[in-house]
């Protein structure tokens, strides 16, 4: 992407987030440097597809102190520098943090989300936020994705006609047309998986709690997860370890161990294969090829059959509909200037001229129309979702003797089409976000629009982003033209 950044294994425009770090050790770049070119890329491409909101006027005085701590041989450690973005449904002190709701901008948060002050804690370089669907896509079931009052739409980096998905929309394109090396995003179900097999990308949704969710605007305190986008599975690895490791964590958490992922190959290793009904003929050919791949990399791959019962999803849907307007208005109590209740929420969003111009609030509605017994039972209904999509998923591994699951994230990209909204659209994400377990996705080999591959079923992120590298060496990436 330019010359100030040399390295191996290229992604995007950026080598590995190791060989950042070797270089700004080694004094051949500055993240003064790397900071300019991502302002500069940015200014280039957003224009276009609308995946940044924001950018943090302090930007380039962080790089200057990274690079101060690299001069006196003390830096932070490997994300030290390093340009993050991030999703502006996740507090910034002092600018943006809108959940793409036009009710809560111009009043920003007076201190920064808890994983947002893990990232500065390691040095990293909070560079801006990035656009996402609007309220994490909970207020419509009309929308379209990517879209939001403040931020507009973000488009697919391969066609600006198409969709990025969302909700983390703009974090899975930045980090796909080499605004940063590295994006957080947050996901109930699928707000993480699908913008990144929609975008090409590398996309981690940690099991919920493993990053903590103070500061992040909710849609269910229970079962989001705030998470990562990277080029490559090692990136996600490295920040996902830095973010939950001694040096970040707050005073009085536990920090936790965890192992970068390094090649171990498949042989004497099972995996299942997950086809997903209702998908195309091109996921088809995509799944054929992911197991080719796998299996020339030593690992048997059978095939599974899996149907996620009816009674699990109402559960869960009714859990996360009673959940969402305590969750959320716990949130608001801690936002100066801004709506105190889902109730003042709607009531606004009726008397502003652009909130409901395109979309409306059915969601918002549906769920302020919940009562006390209501959310009463939101506890055993969650209790019950978690249970089932458990015992379906470690039954499924058990019973075909594997260690996870490989099934496709996406179906190509869709028209954006604000007239209709979104159609429906297979996926794989719901069963993971159901159990509670971590969720990774990974570009795959493709031809068009890209297509990932998602893996799950541990409950360990280690083992998972093990065997997620291994799937990532198997699986030939083309390239593709981005738009810009």
């Amino acid at each position: 992407m330019a010359e100030h950044v040399r390295g191996e294994s290229r992604v995007n425009g950026f080598p590995a987030l190791t060989d950042l770090h070797e270089r700004l050790r080694d004094g051949s770049l500055t993240s003064t440097a790397l900071t300019r070119l991502c302002l500069d890329r940015i200014a280039a491409a957003n224009p276009v597809l609308n995946a940044v909101l924001a950018i943090d006027a302090t930007a380039l005085d962080q790089a200057a102190a990274a690079d101060a701590r690299y001069a006196a041989g003390t830096p932070y450690g490997p994300l030290d520098g390093i340009p993050v973005l991030v999703k502006d449904s996740i507090d910034t002190a002092g600018f943006a943090s809108t959940a793409g709701s036009r009710l809560l901008a111009g009043s920003p948060p007076r201190s920064d989300a808890a994983v947002v002050g893990r990232l500065r804690r390691a040095g990293a370089v909070v560079l801006g936020k990035t656009n996402l669907t609007e309220w994490s896509s909970f207020r419509t079931t009309q929308g379209c994705e990517g879209w939001s009052a403040v931020g507009g739409q973000t488009v697919n980096p391969y066609s600006a006609q198409r969709t990025a998905s969302g909700s983390s929309s703009g974090s899975a394109v930045a980090v796909a047309t080499g605004m940063a090396p590295l994006a957080l995003g947050a996901e109930t179900d699928g707000s993480i998986v699908s913008p990144a097999g929609l975008c090409g990308v590398v996309g981690l949704k940690p099991t919920p709690g493993t990053l903590p969710l103070a500061g992040v605007v909710p849609v269910s305190d229970t079962e989001d997860s705030v998470g990562v986008f990277a080029g490559r599975v090692t990136d996600a690895a490295l920040a996902l370890a830095v973010l939950t490791g001694p040096d970040t964590v707050e005073s009085g958490s536990a920090p936790r161990a965890l192992e970068l992922p390094v090649p171990l190959g498949g042989l004497g290793r099972r995996i299942g294969l997950w086809r997903v009904p209702r998908m195309p003929a091109q996921v088809t050919a995509v799944l054929d090829t992911t197991a080719a791949g796998l299996r020339a990399a030593g690992f048997t791959v059978v095939d599974v059959e899996l149907t996620v019962e009816r009674d699990i999803l109402i559960d869960g849907l009714r859990a996360m509909y009673a959940e969402f307007t305590p969750s959320l208005e716990r949130y608001l109590a801690g936002r100066d200037g801004v709506p105190r209740t889902l109730a003042e929420i709607v009531e606004a969003n009726r008397a502003d001229p652009v909130e409901l111009s395109l979309f409306g609030q059915d969601l918002f509605e549906t769920v302020l129309g919940l009562g006390d017994p209501d959310r009463a039972k939101a506890v055993a209904d969650r209790a019950r979702a978690v249970e089932r999509a458990v015992a379906l998923l470690d039954g499924t591994l058990r019973r075909y003797g594997v260690e996870a699951l490989v099934a496709p994230t996406n179906e190509p990209a869709w028209l954006v089409d604000h007239q209709l909204g979104d159609p429906y659209s297979p996926g794989s994400s719901t069963l993971p976000a159901l159990a509670r377990r971590p969720n990774v996705t990974v570009p795959a080999a493709q031809s068009g629009l890209p297509i990932g591959i998602s893996l799950f079923g541990p409950s360990d992120e280690g083992a998972l982003l093990q065997l997620a590298l291994e799937a990532e060496r198997s699986l030939a990436r083309q390239p593709h033209a981005l738009l810009v």
